[in-house]
């Protein structure tokens, strides 16, 4: 059995590699979402914008 150090230890760690792989993906996405805005929809950067300050 893991003693409370190494039971806090591992949570933290874990913790901390799903809010950088969450904040990672996000970010990732909102940048392919802005190309796919222009691309796909057709939207030019005074839109996209719009859709982004929304």
């Amino acid at each position: 059995m893991m003693n409370p150090v190494q039971s806090t230890r591992s949570a933290y760690i874990k913790l901390s590699l799903f809010v950088f792989l969450f904040t990672f993906t996000w970010a990732a996405s909102f940048g392919l979402y802005a190309i796919w805005l222009g691309d796909k929809a057709g939207l030019d950067g005074v839109e996209i914008g719009t859709v982004f300050a929304r």
